[in-house]
């Protein structure tokens, strides 16, 4: 079942507690985590940290909703319900006779065991499902989206953060790291990209990230020649667990911020990508040049 609810910070949290000037050092690395802080207030020494928390939720999220109720629970189930089957049928009480020790001695065998399979229907009803939710649902996608877009423009300039990531320069060098990074090189990276350079971009580089995910991942980004700000990004992780996306259709993934849902994702030849700018010119020419599927859906 996918948790289709639109995301809206907790009414009944103080708004000083959202704002990132009033949160300690781990809040604000939990909340950059969630997708709540931006990633340019997290000193460089904490970045790993965050890395971690996301990567941690994601393996959560994209595991969980594969949990199946084992035979033996079901048998233990059914076993302890023959045991109190023949029980007498328990006649209401109020008042002073529920604080009587002999309604809760009488009571509390099928008490015990409605609860438990209330427990077990709740299991059954998420083993029925016909699959897992895309990132684990909601939350999942817009963590990974959250990372995708903070990540991106952190990158949009020339700096120290820009230096550090993107080792590789040129597309030759890019396929060089990319085949250290992956044991092979992906699709998008041998692809003629002629229609961004048209468009004003040219080539900035291509680094190693941490994509949320157990999949080892690398961002290739494209910076404009007039507006920095909407570099293009895309990032391409190892397809080595389930997500929920088919490979005929390209996603939109949801941002806690905006409404537009400029993050895409598809996967193709083992590879997960992940498409972003504030150019929405340029992310359709991206999806023309890297083979995203034609067909869209939105993750919700």
């Amino acid at each position: 079942m996918t948790d289709d609810r639109t995301f809206h910070p907790d009414p009944n949290t103080p708004p000083a507690r959202l704002d990132p000037e009033s949160m300690s050092r781990p809040e604000l690395i939990r909340a950059a985590a969630d997708g709540e802080a931006p990633m340019n207030r997290i000193e460089n020494v904490d970045r790993a940290r965050v890395e971690f928390e996301r990567s941690l939720r994601a393996a959560v999220d994209r595991v969980s909703p594969d949990a199946k109720a084992p035979a033996h629970l079901r048998a233990s189930i059914e076993r302890m319900f023959r045991e109190h089957s023949g029980a007498g049928v328990v006649t209401p009480a109020s008042g002073a006779g529920t604080r009587s020790r002999s309604f809760w001695n009488r009571s509390v065998g099928l008490l015990g065991v409605a609860a438990v399979l209330a427990l077990c229907a709740a299991v059954v009803v998420m083993s029925l499902r016909s699959g897992p939710a895309p990132f684990g649902g909601h939350q999942g996608a817009i963590r990974t989206a959250s990372f995708i877009q903070s990540e991106s423009d952190d990158c949009s300039e020339l700096n120290d953060h820009f230096n550090a990531k993107f080792r590789a320069r040129s597309r030759e060098e890019a396929q060089r790291l990319a085949q250290s990074i992956f044991e092979k090189v992906p699709d998008a990276l041998l692809r003629t990209d002629d229609a961004l350079i048209s468009m004003g971009y040219e080539f900035a580089g291509f680094g190693r990230c941490a994509v949320p995910g157990p999949g080892r991942s690398g961002h290739l980004i494209y910076h404009p020649d007039s507006n920095p700000a909407e570099a293009l990004s895309l990032f391409i992780q190892e397809d080595v667990v389930p997500i929920g996306i088919d490979q005929s259709c390209c996603y939109r993934m949801p941002l806690v911020d905006t409404t537009d849902n400029r993050v895409l994702v598809w996967r193709e030849g083992g590879f997960v990508y992940y498409l972003y700018s504030h150019n929405p010119q340029a992310i359709e020419t991206a999806r023309s040049i890297f083979h995203a599927p034609k067909h869209e859906a939105v993750i919700r």
